[in-house]
């Protein structure tokens, strides 16, 4: 009987431990760069919006476009975020960016251009998110 208590402690355990794992700006600068996508030049200057209580670590990069990156400490946070973004947004009359999602972390790629419009990186951030993805979940 201890030991099958032991098993089911451990077993709770280990189901505890990841499930509060998430993804770093560490995890993300790696996989933007493994596409070829170099996230170096924060841009200090530029903070578009503070989302459920979370401010952006926003890059430029090298054509001149904005990448900002919020961090959460859940998925149910960032998903609180993008529906603060939603609020925020509908606000203002602006070019919407792209939205990437992945687990705890919210990406919106800044582009020049109209809103829709064919960009230089959405399919290359997309690789970048899948990979994020297929990681963390692995």
């Amino acid at each position: 009987m201890k030991r099958v208590c032991y098993l089911l402690l451990a077993i709770l355990l280990l189901t505890a431990c990841n499930s509060g794992q998430k993804l770093s700006m560490k995890d993300i600068i790696e996989a933007f760069d493994n596409k070829g996508i170099k996230l170096i030049d924060k841009n200090e200057h530029v903070n578009y919006f503070e989302l459920n209580g979370k401010k952006a670590i926003t890059y430029k990069l090298d054509n001149g476009e904005n990448i900002s990156i919020y961090l959460f400490n859940s998925e149910k946070n960032r998903i609180k975020g993008l529906d603060d973004f939603n609020k925020q947004a509908s606000k203002y009359d602006m070019p919407v960016p792209s939205i990437y999602e992945v687990e705890n972390v919210l990406i919106l790629y800044w582009y020049n251009g109209e809103t829709g419009s064919a960009t230089q990186y959405d399919a290359t951030i997309t690789e970048a998110v899948e990979a994020l993805a297929i990681m963390f979940n692995s």
